[in-house]
């Protein structure tokens, strides 16, 4: 075998190469140019659009902090099919986010999203909406983080966003940054039952934190309802939480109004809402659980045979 150096540039990130004539082909880079708030008038600056789509192609590199940015700092060939002549340093991503005010967050996101949505296929069963809420645990001391529910590292400080996927599309409509904190930071459990158990022991502040959650889940569920004009043919209360019956009859109380509410408990559910969903709206059983015919008749008026957007949580 003979090894030879030769001067031809060679990337071991050639699979972006599909990501990055995919967002070619979209007209990823002129949607940024055309809606980036920010513009820069050193001649020597770069882009920021290229700024912009660095740090995106570093994210799904796998960086997870602003310097790993500079593993492809040195990548002649991922520049070459990213067109791009200089890559920017981490300080330089770094320097671009920080220009970013609220409004301007605002600015740019909006018109983005809307590019994104007419790209969506129209479907005439429509599309279910899925609520997820996830961990990323955190190394510092951002805004918002606090001990909570953490499987990966416990006792770690968290965030625990809240993402509106649509499901048929996976699709990630919107998202809200939570803080990490849950039952754990206020009552010093994780367990739901224990807490329901010190409430009914005349717990107030159980009570009080008990109260507020379901009032956040009801608002959550308000807001995405009015992203789909209120055109929702069912709610699907799904997850560990949803044996609660003292949980699921506050937020019930709260947004039943909106549309039916089915409840189908279970962790595993969450992953397959949007067939939980059909299998709901169509009264099927889903893998050996046997759903009801259909919810009971307080909940189904109203369901839409050939129309089904649902919202689950």
């Amino acid at each position: 075998m003979v090894l030879r150096q030769m001067p031809r540039a060679v990337t071991p990130y050639g699979g972006l190469g599909l990501w990055i004539e995919f967002l070619h082909k979209i007209g990823f880079s002129k949607q940024l140019s055309e809606h980036l708030p920010i513009r820069l008038e050193s001649p020597n600056a770069i882009e920021p659009a290229q700024t912009f789509t660095a740090f995106l192609m570093s994210v799904l590199a796998g960086a997870r902090r602003f310097a790993h940015a500079s593993l492809l700092q040195e990548d002649r060939a991922l520049h070459a099919l990213l067109g791009m002549e200089r890559f920017p340093t981490d300080g330089t991503i770094r320097n671009l986010f920080k220009r970013f005010t609220r409004g301007m967050v605002v600015r740019f996101y909006e018109p983005l999203w809307a590019w994104q949505l007419a790209w969506l296929p129209k479907r005439t069963g429509g599309y279910s909406l899925d609520l997820d809420s996830t961990v990323f645990e955190r190394y510092g001391e951002q805004e918002g983080v606090k001990k909570g529910y953490n499987p990966r590292k416990p006792g770690r400080g968290s965030h625990h966003p809240l993402l509106g996927v649509l499901g048929a599309a996976y699709f990630i409509l919107h998202g809200w940054l939570r803080s990490g904190s849950g039952f754990y930071s206020y009552l010093g459990t994780k367990d739901l039952a224990e807490v329901e158990q010190r409430i009914d022991n005349g717990d107030g502040r159980a009570a009080l934190v008990f109260d507020a959650m379901a009032y956040q889940i009801a608002k959550e569920i308000g807001a995405m309802a009015t992203v789909l004009l209120g055109r929702v043919d069912a709610l699907l209360i799904t997850g560990g939480m949803a044996h609660s019956a003292r949980l699921v009859a506050a937020v019930q109380a709260a947004v039943g109004w909106i549309a039916p509410v089915a409840v189908y408990p279970g962790k595993t559910n969450c992953r397959r809402s949007p067939r939980v969903c059909c299998a709901c709206c169509e009264g099927k059983s889903w893998r050996g659980n046997t759903w009801p015919r259909r919810p009971s008749a307080a909940s189904t008026n109203g369901l839409r045979k050939n129309n089904s957007r649902c919202a689950s949580g």
